[in-house]
């Protein structure tokens, strides 16, 4: 769920499957259901390669299918970061998601200078899992920013909608509340519609959501500026999570999940005649 702020080095050892054309991705103005939400100033004291400042994930599960809006802000420090926001990319499941792109701009000073180009977006197919026979279809949308500098401040937002099929109806998510480097401004908020139940749960000492109501939805949100990098400890085993996060579900119970995974094991039909025939012969 959260977006490659640091881009995707184009040394990295990967085995590319094909290059498509990008009219796979398309381009449009940031959807009308999101709140704007504004950056705060860079800081003077800021270290590292890149200073993140805003982290804006909007999630509108009130319509069919499910929008998921992410809104970067990050500015470049040093030449490690001139590096890192050179080139953005954004992964997409073609099977049942569709990538939107809004907007890709770079701020210096006073001016403004917009970087996206369509026509020079590549999309590619990467498959991790080749070597285990493993193959999940998924696609990146890299886009190369020219003329990065030190002090430039990078902005970026981008639409996926769609939830993968294997779940169903029931709509369920993890929105992490901490990450991997320290943010100015954290965003994040949940459309819901008020006719649907919805469970909720904070893990990690996380704050609590303000809940309103617009019309037939409700809305969560949870805001908070400068969230510091979490804390991974060496030698944790994977499953653990550091930082806190918020998991929301449509399901009731666990015994609501376990008839959505009966459901898919569930055993085929009987055989036919011919082929009971061969398994008695057998």
């Amino acid at each position: 769920m959260i977006p490659n702020t640091l881009g995707l080095p184009l040394a990295v050892a990967l085995f590319f499957t094909g290059i498509t054309p990008a009219q796979e991705v398309t381009q449009s103005p940031t959807p009308a259901w999101v709140s704007p939400i504004e950056s705060p100033a860079p800081r003077d004291d800021a270290t590292g390669p890149t200073e993140l400042l805003l982290l804006d994930m909007q999630t509108n599960a009130a319509v069919d299918p499910v929008e998921n809006y992410i809104h970067v802000v990050g500015r470049v420090l040093n030449q490690e970061g001139v590096e890192a926001k050179a080139q953005l990319s954004f992964s997409f499941d073609p099977s049942y998601q569709k990538l939107i792109l809004h907007g890709v701009t770079i701020r210096r000073g006073s001016e403004v200078f917009d970087r996206l180009d369509m026509n020079g977006l590549q999309v590619i197919q990467r498959e991790k899992g080749l070597e285990a026979l493993q193959y999940d279809g998924r696609k990146t949308a890299l886009c190369f920013i020219e003329d990065v500098r030190v002090g430039d401040i990078v902005e970026y937002s981008f639409t996926r909608t769609g939830t993968s099929p294997v779940f169903g109806k029931n709509y369920h998510d993890v929105f992490p509340l901490q990450f991997g480097e320290e943010v100015r401004h954290n965003y994040l908020r949940l459309v819901w519609p008020d006719s649907r139940p919805l469970n909720m749960q904070t893990f990690g000492n996380g704050e609590e959501p303000k809940v309103s109501t617009q019309g037939a939805n409700r809305e969560y949100t949870w805001e908070q500026t400068d969230v510091p990098r979490a804390k991974y400890e060496e030698g944790a085993p994977s499953w653990y999570d550091a930082a806190p996060y918020v998991a929301v579900s449509e399901y009731k119970d666990w015994a609501d999940v376990a008839q959505w995974g009966s459901d898919l094991f569930e055993a085929p039909g009987l055989a036919s005649a011919e082929v009971a025939a061969i398994a008695r012969e057998i």
